[in-house]
């Protein structure tokens, strides 16, 4: 009862495992609300799934950078993904039954920035911490994607901070957090990046 289903956007459902017939129609993005990290509450998580129900379409393969637990990878699939290339630097995030789906192409310990592919995806997925996603999507920009390759990422902004924009690891206040979140908009543009659609969870 501590894990109701969470509708997400038009179509997608979060849901734990022992609730996994309570759809009410919609797709089911089934987890372990047992993990620390990845059941699909955040805000932010939300919104990468929205803006996932317009963008992938039925038979794409998407590249999930900062897989973690999956949630993005399963709601891929679920929105018709034939494939999803999963990378991720920590291990054992990914729980079975997920991590043995034939449809998931599961990289662990490994870094970002050594991974190559030799088929570029529809859509590339980006929830990384501890990096910068600038750093993440500069890379992933000329070694893993297509020139009509989509991105759906979430901004983190202490990781693209300035040590004197942090406290603690922590930005600041708002008005530092905004102009960090200008400055990648900024870069974003200045490396060719045509940003379609964005929001803020604040």
């Amino acid at each position: 009862e501590n894990y109701p289903p969470q509708p997400v956007g038009d179509r997608l459902v979060v849901l734990p495992y022992w609730n996994a017939e309570q759809t009410d129609g919609r797709l089911p993005v089934i987890l372990d609300p047992g993990l620390t990290f990845g059941t699909g509450a955040h805000p932010s998580t939300q919104m990468v799934m929205e803006n996932m129900e317009r963008l992938v379409k039925s038979g794409d393969a998407c590249l999930d950078l900062g897989s973690g637990s999956g949630i993005l990878s399963i709601a891929a699939l679920r929105l018709g993904a034939k494939k999803v290339i999963a990378v991720e630097k920590g291990t054992r995030q990914m729980k079975a039954p997920l991590r043995f789906d034939e449809r998931i192409d599961l990289h662990e310990k490994t870094d970002i920035f050594e991974f190559v592919l030799t088929e570029k995806p529809d859509v590339i997925l980006a929830d990384v911490s501890f990096v910068s996603l600038a750093d993440v999507l500069y890379y992933a920009k000329r070694n893993l994607a297509r020139r009509k390759t989509e991105f759906i990422v979430m901004l983190k902004p202490q990781f693209e901070a300035r040590a004197e924009q942090l406290n603690k690891g922590i930005v600041k206040n708002e008005k530092m957090r905004r102009e960090i979140i200008k400055d990648f908009e900024f870069w974003l543009k200045r490396n060719r990046f045509l940003v379609i659609n964005k929001r803020d969870n604040e």
